[in-house]
């Protein structure tokens, strides 16, 4: 949108030097609402094809969860840090799309922090470590109870 707002005011601009160095009367209005016009048109154009690759990736992530949980499952590892940096991460599995969609609009809906989730393969999550760090509590054991380290 930045580009054409720039592009509309170098247009606005041109136009109405242009007139007054040929000497026209200047109607400001008309020059302006032409290249309103066109400016929306622009982005809206912009709008609609960015809601169409929104649209095409959602999908394409829907038939890819699809395929995954036919084949064995959707796995899944999960990092976070609430709001006491305080972190986590923990492995998930999930038998269909609908119960991992479910789950990952919780995660996020409930979370006091960052968050990541991962989709990897079978073997990544059956070798997966989940871990706790509590930065706070390790500043404090370290001496820096003013200060923690992210």
């Amino acid at each position: 949108m930045e580009i054409y707002a720039k592009e509309f005011i170098v247009k606005l601009t041109a136009q109405i030097s242009e007139a007054r160095e040929n000497q026209e009367t200047v109607d400001t209005d008309e020059i302006y609402n032409q290249l309103s016009i066109d400016f929306m048109h622009k982005f809206g154009m912009e709008r609609d094809r960015a809601r169409m690759e929104r649209d095409q990736l959602a999908h394409e992530k829907e038939r890819f969860l699809d395929i995954l949980a036919e084949s064995g499952g959707i796995h899944v590892i999960k990092w976070s840090r609430d709001c006491d940096c305080a972190e986590s991460t923990s492995r998930h599995f999930f038998e269909s799309r609908a119960e991992f969609e479910q789950w990952e609009n919780s995660v996020y809906d409930w979370a006091e922090g960052p968050v990541s989730v991962k989709i990897v393969s079978r073997d990544e999550y059956e070798d997966f470590e989940p871990y706790f760090r509590d930065r706070v509590m390790e500043a404090y054991e370290n001496g820096r109870g003013i200060s923690v380290i992210l």
